[in-house]
């Protein structure tokens, strides 16, 4: 891509690539697992009764969600009485995820006793109910990491950087009434990132929501190849879209302003103006551009359902096991082979009497240019 700013041509640098190498999922006659569900109550690892779990994460929601059938008997272990929220550890297949009890919904009828808790990852310990709101304005230049990485100092928190970084002038970072990740979100937002948090551990990321732009899929290497044979249930929702080719990007206030376009292109099919006070220099611009137009491709929504692999027990052998929001992901079809981005992910854990399932539901981004 290039960026035109007070007159100067910019070059786009390198673009940021998938994590590791393609991970190859093999077509075999028989795909043996033995699903598995627990959950506990920390620090103290107290077991929880529960008879099922969703497991939700999403781009553009910066946390995990979960909803869980439990009997009513466990209501006691996640609430004490001192109105203090409760973090709970859920693992599905091998895999972790650590959630702050948000609440429950009593599902009491004739025959049965149980009720339905709700939580999300325990970074909503950084929003609000939990954290408190402020009202400020970083008087000093910094970037955008650092502005960041503020916002979660001295909580025990990491806050991970992964995206294009940028020199903010003094003055212009300001907020009113907003929790640290929404802060946090403020800026990823300026340049079209996303806040993702770690699905257990005391981490938040910051990365572009489309790491690879999708004039780029065909020839970017995937995440992985999944073959039609691990495949179960699928859908697909029209959502449509232009396949625009350049936008003008200005700070509010800076005096500077970029028309970014696709390499290769005229830039003349834009996308409306985009106007924003963090928006400051050249690469945030530039990457605020590349977000938008990569944002809005004509599109189709693909859901596809497929098994959770545990993870392998030598690192060394990668296997596909959550499938990483934002992953580039190659299907081969019965019909056809494509690519799209997963933008979502759920894991259904279910149990009917003794047996157990565990299904992983993708929604993918399939884009046509």
């Amino acid at each position: 891509m290039q960026a035109r700013t007070r007159g100067v041509d910019i070059a786009w640098p390198n673009e940021p690539g998938v994590p590791g190498d393609t991970i190859t999922v093999p077509i075999l006659p028989v795909y043996v697992m033995l699903p598995t569900l627990a959950a506990v109550r920390l620090p103290d690892r107290t077991p929880l009764p529960l008879l099922s779990a969703s497991i939700t994460g999403e781009l553009g929601n910066w946390a995990w969600s979960f909803s869980a059938p439990m009997s009513r008997e466990g209501l006691s272990l996640i609430d004490d009485g001192t109105g203090a929220p409760t973090e709970v550890e859920i693992t599905v297949n091998g895999h972790v995820w650590t959630f702050l009890i948000d609440g429950y919904d009593d599902m009491r009828k004739f025959g049965s006793n149980t009720c339905q808790l709700r939580g999300r990852s325990r970074s909503a310990a950084l929003a609000e109910p939990y954290a408190a709101t402020r009202t400020y304005t970083e008087p000093a230049a910094r970037t955008a990491a650092q502005l960041a990485a503020a916002e979660v100092d001295g909580s025990g928190w990491t806050l991970v950087w992964d995206a294009v970084d940028w020199l903010v002038p003094g003055e212009v970072f300001s907020y009113a009434d907003l929790a640290p990740i929404d802060a946090i979100a403020q800026l990823a937002n300026s340049i079209g990132a996303s806040v993702i948090s770690d699905p257990a551990a005391r981490e938040i990321r910051v990365a572009p929501t489309h790491a690879e732009s999708p004039w780029a899929w065909p020839v970017a290497e995937p995440y992985a190849v999944i073959p039609a044979a691990v495949l179960t249930e699928g859908s697909s929702s029209w959502v449509g879209g232009v396949n625009a080719n350049g936008i003008y990007v200005y700070g509010e206030t800076s005096g500077s302003g970029a028309l970014v376009k696709i390499a290769g292109t005229d830039g003349a099919a834009q996308l409306p103006m985009v106007v924003d006070k963090l928006a400051v220099t050249a690469d945030a611009q530039r990457e605020r551009g590349r977000a938008a137009l990569a944002a809005n491709g004509i599109k189709r929504t693909m859901q596809r359902t497929l098994p959770l692999f545990p993870p392998p027990a030598d690192s060394d052998d990668p296997a596909l096991g959550v499938v990483p929001l934002g992953a580039l992901l190659e299907i081969q079809d019965t019909d056809e082979t494509w690519r799209g981005q997963a933008m979502a992910v759920r894991i259904d854990a279910q149990r009917a009497g003794r047996a157990m399932t565990v299904r992983q539901h993708v929604t993918i981004e399939r884009q046509y240019r």
